[in-house]
């Protein structure tokens, strides 16, 4: 067999024995690569704004973790219910015993074996004795893994019954069938992969897959936008609750662009005051951000993340307070006099940075001229001097 089909088939054995790299810091986002769920390039939130010198006062989505399947670890094959699998007594083709071989060859580390393996199965495909699409529906996990082999490299989006399999095969109760058919989710027609976000948002709670799995399952839904809204609820609880950061990550960024404004906003409310990663936080606080004068009810929850300990978390809250607008001037004005110097100095660049339209905490504001840190004094001049309509 040349070289590029031997290639394919090895690429094709990582959804059975696992491949990829740890988790990576998350930061933001979104969905993969050809033969995995990998992520495509995102957006830079970049430094924050308030870390610049007064005169002049992005985010960075989880790339995911690398690795051609998306796939970290092969757990035993685990149940979930399926109506995808019928009751099929005999195999087709070959006897059982043959789709048993051919899946311990091909999941195997001897390279004569895998080869002959893939030769047999060609040989079949090429006499049309068996149809491997309907292998997929077989109710034997050999059989099934065997078809998932070797259609993973063959998929055809357009031939209905391949789509239609790999698209039921996402909820199989076999574990390493259910994570080639994620493999192939991304090459889906649209149509099929709104269609199936029922069962890739029930990926989500399915703690016995792997976070780059359920990860990159977010950023899947991420890419259908509006059109994933059911899958709303179980992003919004796996934003919330999923023990791996990059998960939450993954789904605070398909939050963003699957969600309605108002709901976004509550959701990223949640995440600000309550995660205990301040990666996590300093993004809620930058989508804030993004969404501007919508997230007016954000305004205290981030005039409050002004004090939080983590000051790269601090700065992204006082840059969407600024976003943000008129809305936010109260909230700002009440931190003017945190016993925090820091916090004094984050709520000064605030109302600097708004302009005339921090004129109503003109007042408070002067009151820190006389404050006892010389650099807020100077801030505050320049403060003045913006919201009063100078340079």
């Amino acid at each position: 067999m040349d070289i590029t089909l031997r290639l394919s088939w090895i690429l094709a054995l990582a959804f059975l024995v696992g491949c990829g790299n740890p988790d990576q810091e998350p930061q933001d986002g979104r969905p993969a690569s050809e033969t995995a769920l990998t992520s495509d390039a995102d957006e830079d939130e970049g430094t924050s704004a308030a870390s610049h010198s007064p005169p002049d006062a992005k985010e960075t989505p989880d790339e995911g973790p690398a690795g051609k399947a998306g796939v970290t670890e092969t757990p035993e094959p685990d149940r979930m219910t399926s109506s995808s699998v019928p009751d099929t007594a005999e195999p087709p083709g070959p006897p059982i015993e043959q789709w048993q071989a051919w899946a311990e060859a091909l999941a195997g580390d001897n390279d004569k074996a895998r080869s002959s393996a893939a030769e047999e199965l060609d040989g079949l495909a090429a006499e049309g004795a068996v149809a491997f699409a309907e292998c997929l529906r077989h109710e034997s996990p050999e059989v099934r893994r065997c078809a998932a082999f070797y259609l993973i490299d063959r998929f055809d989006p357009s031939d209905a019954a391949m789509v239609q399999a790999f698209t039921a095969a996402l909820s199989d109760e076999d574990g390493p069938v259910r994570r080639m058919a994620l493999s192939v989710a991304k090459r889906l027609p649209r149509d099929a992969q709104v269609a199936a976000t029922p069962q890739l948002a029930a990926t989500l709670e399915n703690q016995s897959e792997t976070a780059a799995n359920r990860a990159a399952v977010a950023r899947l839904i991420a890419t259908l936008e509006a059109d994933a809204r059911p899958a709303l609820p179980k992003l919004l609880s796996a934003m919330q609750k999923d023990p791996d950061k990059s998960v939450r990550s993954a789904c605070l960024m398909a939050v963003s662009r699957v969600a309605e404004s108002q709901d976004a906003v509550t959701a990223f409310r949640q995440t600000l005051t309550g995660d205990t990663e301040p990666g996590l936080r300093g993004l809620a606080a930058v989508r804030l951000g993004r969404l501007g004068p919508a997230a007016v009810d954000a305004a205290p929850d981030l005039a409050d993340t002004l004090e939080d300990q983590d000051e790269n978390v601090a700065r992204k809250a006082a840059d969407a307070l600024v976003a943000i607008g008129a809305g936010s001037v109260s909230s700002a004005a009440d931190k003017l006099t945190s016993a925090n110097a820091n916090v004094r100095r984050l709520a000064v660049f605030v109302l600097g940075k708004l302009g005339p339209a921090a004129s109503p905490a003109i007042d408070e504001l002067r009151k820190r001229l006389q404050d006892e840190d010389e650099e807020i004094r100077k801030l505050t001049e320049f403060a003045i001097r913006r919201i009063e309509g100078g340079r």
